[in-house]
C-alpha cells in the first residue's frame, strides 16, 4: 500500500517522476514512486538505479552479518557500490543517518561507502539485532530518509531513498527516491513529497479545453507534469473553476490521490 505521502505522486507508471515546484531555481529536482513498495524481508535484495542510466547505485540488502566463530545477526544495509550515504562510523561499523523531511542533503555531509568497516561487508547498515538489542538509527522509523550521492558521467548528484523500517518484522520498505540531475546543485531538499492537502467533492473535473486545463471543484494544489514526468506546473487551487495555459503536449494532471491525463493541441 502507498504511503500517505507517496500517494501525492504521479502513478501513471510503475516508477514515476516529479519535479515539484514550478519556477523554482532547483528546476532540475526529479522524485521518483516505487510502485507498489519494494519489502525486503530476510534473504530480499534489491538494486537500485537512480537515473535509470543501466548502471546500479545502490544495493539495498536484509541479510546476515556473521563474524568469524558467531551466529549471523539480521543486518539491514545498503551496500553504496562506489557511492555514499550520509552516516557515521560506530566501533567496526557504519550505520546510515535518518533524516526527516525539512531538512536537506548537502555536499557537506558525511558520506560513507561502507569499505572502512571491519570485517569486509563493505556496507552501511540502517539496523542491526543482537538478541533483544538492536543497534543502529532505522528503529521502527516510518517514511524517513536516507541521504546519498551517487556518480552520473563523472559527477556527484545528490538525493535521497524514502524508507520505513519494522523491527519486529525484521523488515525494512523502499517507497521512492528523489535526486538532483544537475550537478551543480549541492543541497536536495528532503520536503519535495509534501504538499497541502487536496478536498475533492463528487463534481470535481479535471480536462483540457483549447490551450487550457480546467480544473474546477476542487482545493489544495495541483500538479502538471509532461508525458516524460518533468513538472511544468504545480499552484494552489482556488474555490470553483481553475484554467491553467500549456503549449501543445500530453499531460499528467494530479490533485490529491487523482491524476489524469489531458492531451492540449489542435
Amino acid at each position: 500500500m502507498k504511503s500517505k505521502i507517496l500517494k501525492r505522486l504521479l502513478s501513471y507508471s510503475s516508477v514515476a517522476a516529479l519535479l515539484p515546484i514550478a519556477g523554482d531555481v532547483n528546476a532540475s529536482l526529479v522524485v521518483k514512486d516505487i510502485s507498489p513498495d519494494i519489502t525486503l524481508k530476510m534473504g530480499d535484495g534489491f538494486l537500485l538505479d537512480m537515473n535509470n542510466d543501466g548502471i546500479v547505485d545502490f544495493d539495498f540488502r536484509m541479510t546476515y552479518y556473521t563474524r568469524s566463530g558467531e551466529d549471523g545477526y539480521p543486518w539491514a544495509a545498503v551496500w553504496p557500490i562506489s557511492n555514499g550515504v550520509v552516516g557515521y562510523f560506530s566501533s567496526t561499523l557504519q550505520y546510515g543517518y535518518v533524516l526527516s523531511s525539512g531538512s536537506s542533503v548537502t555536499s557537506g555531509m558525511e558520506f560513507l561507502n561502507g569499505n572502512s568497516n571491519s570485517y569486509q561487508i563493505y556496507s552501511v547498515g540502517l539496523f542491526y539485532l543482537i538478541g533483544d538489542s538492536t543497534v543502529g538509527d532505522w528503529v521502527d522509523d516510518t517514511e524517513k530518509y536516507l541521504g546519498v550521492r551517487f556518480d552520473i558521467k563523472g559527477s556527484d548528484h545528490y538525493g535521497w531513498v524514502m524508507l520505513s523500517s519494522s523491527i519486529s518484522d525484521t523488515s525494512y520498505t523502499i517507497h521512492g527516491y528523489g535526486y538532483d540531475d544537475d550537478p551543480s546543485v549541492k543541497s536536495v531538499p528532503l520536503d519535495v513529497l509534501i504538499s497541502a492537502d487536496i478536498t475533492l467533492t463528487n463534481d470535481a473535473k479535471i480536462y483540457s479545453f483549447g490551450q487550457e486545463v480546467i480544473i474546477s471543484n476542487a482545493e489544495g494544489e495541483v500538479f502538471i507534469s509532461d508525458i516524460s514526468g518533468r513538472m511544468v506546473h504545480r499552484s494552489n487551487l482556488v474555490n470553483g473553476t481553475n484554467s491553467i495555459s500549456l503549449s501543445n503536449g500530453l499531460y499528467i494532471v494530479r490533485v490529491g490521490s487523482v491524476s489524469k491525463k489531458v492531451y492540449i493541441g489542435n
